[in-house]
This record gives C-alpha cells, sequence and structure tokens, in this order.
C-alpha cells in the first residue's frame, strides 16, 4: 500500500527498514492537462455486413399482411351420426350426420318417411345455405323394409319440406335366365320387374316318348318365361303303331312354369295336320300340358293317328316364383330390350 504524502501538491519520498535492506517510496503530483493538439485526419470505415431495416405498421394495431397458407393435413373420416332420439325431423337443419338407432321414434308424426315403419337408418343433412336451404337424406339400415334398399330425400326451402322422394334398390339374378327385382317399399318385399328365361328347348324332356316323336330334328317344343307369363310353341308327331287315345299328356311343366289355375287353366285347341286339318284340344291336366281328341268332329278328325303332325301354340299366366333351375336346353340367347 503506498503512503499517503503530507502535501498532495509536493514531490515527497520515503525511506523504510536498515540497510542494506531499505526500501524508497516516491510521490510525483501531476501538473495541470495542456491544451488539446490540433485533429488528425478521419481514418476509413470498417465494414461489418448488411443491416436490413424493418418498417413497422403505419399505426399500432393495424392488421399485417397474411401469411402464406401451410400443408393441408390428412382429411377427418366419418364418425357415427348424433342418435336423434324422439324428435321431429323438421327440427334437424343444421347440416351433419344423424341416426335414428331407437325404432320406436322412426314415425310419420315424427315427419319420417311414410313407408319406413320404425326402421333404423341414417340421417344426412346437406346445405346450401343453412338454415333456409335444406336437403335431408334417410337410408334406411335396418327393420323391416330392408337394410339399403330404400332411400329417401327431400328439400326444406321457402319455409316449406317438400315430401319424401323414394330411390329404390334393384337386383339382377341370372341363376335362371334373367330377372331383375325392384324393392317394394309399400309391402316390404322385392317385386319381379323383369324376367325372361329365353326359349327353352324342351324336346328331349319330352314325357311320353312312347306316343310323340319330338326328337324329330324337324319336330320341336320350346317353352319360354317372360315376367308372370308362359308360352309353349312347336310341333309334335305322332308315332307310328301309337294307339290312339282321348287324353294323352306330352309335357311335364316345371316349377317356375306351372298354370295358376292348376287343372283346366290352360284351355285352347291345337291344329292337327294329316290329308287335311282338324282341331283337337289342347289344356293342362295338373302339372302336365296334355292332348284330347275330339271325336265329335267328325268321321277320322280330331283323332291321333300316326304319322298326324300336330301344331302347338298357347300361353298363359303362372304365380310360381321365378324358377332356380330352367328346364331342356337354351335356344339362342336371351334377348336385351
Amino acid at each position: 500500500m503506498s503512503p499517503t504524502p503530507d502535501d498532495p501538491t509536493q514531490a515527497q519520498a520515503w525511506i523504510t527498514g536498515e540497510a542494506p535492506d531499505q526500501t524508497v517510496d516516491f510521490y510525483i503530483p501531476r501538473g495541470n492537462t495542456g491544451p488539446i493538439g490540433p485533429r488528425g485526419p478521419i481514418g476509413p470505415s470498417l465494414a461489418v455486413g448488411n443491416v436490413t431495416t424493418v418498417v413497422g405498421p403505419a399505426a399500432p394495431g393495424t392488421v399485417g399482411p397474411q401469411g402464406l397458407t401451410g400443408p393441408k393435413g390428412d382429411p377427418g373420416g366419418w364418425t357415427t351420426g348424433t342418435e336423434l332420439g324422439n324428435v321431429n325431423l323438421n327440427s334437424i337443419v343444421t347440416p351433419g350426420l344423424y341416426r335414428a338407432w331407437t325404432t320406436t321414434y322412426s314415425t310419420v308424426e315424427n315427419n319420417y318417411p311414410p313407408t319406413v315403419g320404425l326402421s333404423q337408418g341414417v340421417l344426412e343433412v346437406m346445405s346450401m345455405a343453412a338454415p333456409t336451404d335444406i336437403i335431408q337424406r334417410y337410408t334406411v339400415m335396418g327393420g323391416i323394409a330392408g337394410n339399403g334398399k330404400a332411400m329417401f330425400i327431400r328439400r326444406y326451402f321457402g319455409g316449406n319440406w317438400s315430401t319424401w322422394t323414394v330411390f329404390l334398390g334393384a337386383r339382377i339374378d341370372q341363376t335362371a335366365g334373367r330377372a331383375i327385382y325392384t324393392w317394394d317399399d309399400v309391402n316390404r318385399r322385392e317385386q319381379l320387374t323383369y324376367g325372361d328365361t329365353g326359349l327353352r328347348d324342351m324336346t328331349l324332356s319330352n314325357s311320353n316318348p312312347a306316343f310323340f316323336d319330338t326328337n324329330n330334328a324337324s319336330r320341336k317344343v320350346f317353352l319360354r318365361r317372360y315376367g308372370s307369363f308362359v308360352s309353349v310353341m312347336g310341333q309334335l308327331q305322332v308315332l307310328a303303331g301309337a294307339t290312339a287315345t282321348n287324353y294323352s299328356t306330352f309335357l311335364n311343366l316345371p316349377a317356375g312354369f306351372r298354370s295358376a289355375g292348376g287343372v283346366g287353366g290352360v284351355e285352347t285347341t291345337a291344329l292337327q295336320i294329316r290329308g287335311g286339318t282338324a282341331l283337337l284340344r289342347f289344356l293342362t291336366s295338373g302339372n302336365d300340358l296334355a292332348l284330347q281328341t275330339l271325336p265329335n268332329m267328325g268321321a277320322g278328325l280330331g283323332n291321333m293317328t300316326a304319322g298326324d303332325v300336330i301344331n302347338l301354340q298357347a300361353t298363359w299366366q303362372t304365380t310360381d316364383a321365378w324358377p332356380t333351375i330352367l328346364p331342356g336346353t337354351a335356344s339362342a340367347g336371351i334377348p336385351n330390350t
């Protein structure tokens, strides 16, 4: 530690210790500061890089420009709809997905489609301008109306709901011919709207080969069902040596082709060709097609004789369900018109 001078304006020395180990301390006061000399030239600037100036908004609170849009996220999936419960569908105008889980409430009073009849389903509500322009779509998904076979649409516009419009499912079955069914929402069942087996060659299915020659290439019998109508057409020829009979069956009608009236359901005539022509009675006997002679038409007429050619043509209606197996063999294709 340096000693303190007695007079700060005067120089002073201090000698401490004994010879030869003595220490000398000096205090020399500073003189007054002289005048400032002339300023030298300014040196070159030191470059330190560029500095960007950011200008803030013109006024506090001003919203700046919107930034760039980020990448689109993954789409969300459909979820289970909101349970409707005991509510009137007229009040459901918020776009979204709803479900009628409790069938007790899917009633006409709650403005469900009139033929739904206590069926579970999903309600979709779509909007052009909610809540004044609404589309409701109801898809049946359970109950006696059949899953997914009926969809109903109505619109709310101008303060009024339209009536429900139904869109029905169709089913095409080509197991036996071609059959098209439409769902009958009123009666809760399918309705056959088109069916065609095409011509079926029944020659080899003849049920009385001992009497009629249907294996002759020029003598064929065809059977066809179109919708609920059945037609038979073709020719038979009486075999040589066949015994004349009053009543002879020639074809057994398979399931799907039988007459709605049973015995006597088909009642018409067949043309018998010999030297001249005559008529035979053509009818059903149970599930068989049969020919019956008409001896009262005159000598030699109306009786079947060896070599006679008999032309057949008849149509009848059936209430049989559509066949699952087709008889005989196909003759040409099924028309698509």
